[in-house]
């Protein structure tokens, strides 16, 4: 996958998703976000194996042994504090680009 890629969060992904709990908390990750890249084609993007931080979603590369930390526009950065502050949240779409990556070793 390479270049724009457009996401489209729906109500499916919204229902699906689970909030976290503690964001201090090593936790898996099964937010709408995640179940909407993951349905973009981002395959190494799974729902439960990502982690978003300081405005990032990591997709883990189980192939490889290496993890991609892929860059979130900010409405989705917004959306997954609002959702995860269990404030109301509607469907949108937003744009990734799938070139705009970094490759993190495992340690």
């Amino acid at each position: 996958m390479t270049g724009l890629v457009t996401v489209d969060l729906t109500g499916k992904h919204i229902t699906a998703g689970e909030r976290a709990v503690d964001h201090r908390l090593s936790r898996e990750c099964n937010c709408p976000v995640a179940h909407a890249l993951a349905d973009a084609g981002f395959e190494n993007v799974k729902a439960r194996a990502c982690t978003f931080t300081a405005g990032h979603v990591t997709g883990y590369l189980h192939t490889s042994g290496k993890r991609r930390r892929y860059a979130l526009p900010p409405e989705a950065v917004a959306f997954i504090e609002r959702f995860d502050d269990n404030r109301p949240v509607d469907p949108f779409t937003f744009t990734v680009n799938a070139d705009d990556f970094v490759e993190v070793l495992y340690e």
